[in-house]
């Protein structure tokens, strides 16, 4: 895919998403969107960092999870190398 069309397909859904006016808007959108697999993996990535975050150990995060360790030690790569959108996303949790 050419860059430029990728960064439009993006830039598209980013609008799309932050047009979005309430909690309600969002779930209606995102449950049409996104398959009941779909949800479940994004919760439990966010779950993951989540739990990184809070420094429980990634044998725990795996057993509670069901997740691979290598998916858990993706996912502590990601915040200790400067993916502040993960970190700002779960700021207030």
């Amino acid at each position: 895919m050419l860059k430029e069309v990728y960064f439009q397909i993006v830039e598209g859904f980013y609008g799309l998403l932050t047009d979005l006016n309430s909690k309600t808007e969002m779930k209606l959108f995102l449950n049409d969107f996104f398959t009941k697999t779909e949800k479940v993996m994004l919760a439990k990535r966010l779950a993951i960092a989540l739990m990184v975050m809070k420094g429980y150990d990634t044998k725990i995060v795996v057993e509670i999870l069901r997740v691979s360790s290598a998916t858990v030690y993706h996912t502590k790569d990601w915040l200790e190398t400067g993916k502040s959108g993960l970190k700002i996303g779960l700021k207030n949790d």
